[in-house]
């Protein structure tokens, strides 16, 4: 699952057992891959957060900022909002590990309020 796969490449920043975890990520990873090969609008944006978070954890800045912008771009695109603020929280966290806080925030900020939309659209739908 993309949770799993998140936890796993988040884990080698906090662990010592580094290889194991890029071991689950990159099988998790591949899986994805496959996903989108079938149905592009539904995993597209999950397989760039995913790429984006790999692209991090190896250090890779640049490219890790592109799949982030292009994650947020793609759940825009396909409407997943629930989505683009998991990714802008991903981004924001990101963002604050490279020191630019008020990018970090205003990112932060806007998964807040896409977070607390859809829980408010879902809400109002169980109630009708």
């Amino acid at each position: 699952s993309i949770y799993e796969c998140l936890t796993a490449f988040h884990q080698p920043r906090s662990s010592e057992d580094e290889a194991k975890w890029m071991e689950i990520a990159g099988n998790d990873l591949a899986s994805y891959r496959k996903c989108v090969d079938h149905r592009v609008w539904t995993f597209e944006n999950k397989l760039l957060l995913l790429e984006a978070e790999q692209h991090f954890v190896i250090g890779n800045y640049i490219e890790a900022e592109e799949k982030y912008t292009a994650s947020i771009a793609s759940a825009k695109k396909h409407r997943f909002f629930h989505e683009d603020g998991l990714v802008k929280e991903f981004f924001g966290r990101f963002l604050q590990e490279l020191g630019r806080i008020d990018e970090a925030e205003e990112h932060l900020a806007n998964s807040r309020v896409l977070i607390r939309e859809v829980g408010v659209v879902i809400g109002n739908h169980r109630e009708a």
